[in-house]
This record gives C-alpha cells, structure tokens and sequence, in this order.
C-alpha cells in the first residue's frame, strides 16, 4: 500500500515540460480528391514563411515559421493499408509568395525564387525527402476573390505520382 501510494505522490507532484507555440495563422484551405488512391490538401497560409535548411550528407528540410509572406501548402496523401507497418505515402509541393493580387509567371531556374520545394516522404530507401524544384512552371492568376494555381514540376533523381497541379482557391 505504501507503495502505491508513493507512486501516486510521484505522478502527481511531476510537473510536464510546457511549449510555447505561437498561434496558427489563418488558412484558406480546399481539399479535393484528384487521385483514387488517395487524398489532396491544399491552403495559402499567410504572415508565414519558408525556412528551409541543408543538414547532414545534404539532406534538406522545411518548416513554415512566422514571416511577410503567403505559403502554398499541397499535400497527396495515399490512402495506408490496414495491415501495412510502414505503408504511409505522401507528396507535398511548397512554395512562397508576397503578393496574391499580381499575376506569376516562373520557368525552371526561376522557381528557386519562390522557394518552390517538393517532397517525398515515405519509407523509399534513397529517394524520401525535400527538394528544390528547378524545373518546371509555375502560373498564379488573380481572378476576383479566386486564385489560380497552376504548376507542373518534375524531380528527375526520383519517382513522382504528382507532376501537375491546377486548383483555384479562395484568397482570404
């Protein structure tokens, strides 16, 4: 019994670690199924920015941290079999813009200027992670209240199911 109660006096005196988060901004967010196999995601996240950072044997991530920017935010997910350990599959395309009511236009190289990034993330040996995207195109249009997003993109060290997007969002 004194045991038990030692224990409880443990759990209840141990204070977790607390995390500040700084508030999520607000999205314009619309999800559409484009593949059967799977689900999309995409949303304009604004007052954020990209950082992105080259580590060890190169290897680069992403994080949307505060900032003076839009993010573009599209996300593939495949749907996961039940009885798959490590079957999860998923594409993302970044990219950032500082203005949604001009009309873009960008080729190729020209794509680093927005930062536009891709990803694959799964359990691919060789062929997971971040990267720039250099060629390609890229087409934002204002119309009214809409924004038109058009991109088509290819990564030629790995395999690709996403190689072009075409969505109108909202501009909130």
């Amino acid at each position: 019994m004194r045991w038990i109660f030692m224990c409880l006096l443990g759990f209840i005196s141990c204070k977790s670690q607390q995390n500040t988060l700084l508030p999520s901004p607000p999205v314009s967010t619309i999800i559409s199924p484009v593949m059967q196999d799977g689900t999309t995601h995409a949303e304009l996240i604004p007052n954020a920015q990209l950082q992105i950072q080259s580590g060890q044997f190169n290897h680069r991530s992403i994080e949307i941290i505060p900032g003076k920017m839009i993010v573009f935010k599209f996300q593939y997910q495949q749907n996961q079999h039940p009885d798959s350990v490590d079957g999860q599959y998923e594409e993302l395309l970044f990219f950032e813009i500082s203005d949604l009511s001009k009309k873009i236009m960008l080729k190729d190289d020209q794509l680093h200027n927005v930062k536009m990034t891709y990803a694959r993330l799964c359990y691919c040996k060789g062929t997971s992670g971040y990267f720039a995207v250099s060629k390609g195109l890229l087409s934002i249009q204002p119309q009214g209240d809409m924004l038109r997003i058009k991109a088509t993109f290819q990564i030629d060290s790995i395999p690709q199911r996403i190689h072009t997007i075409n969505l109108i969002l909202p501009q909130k």
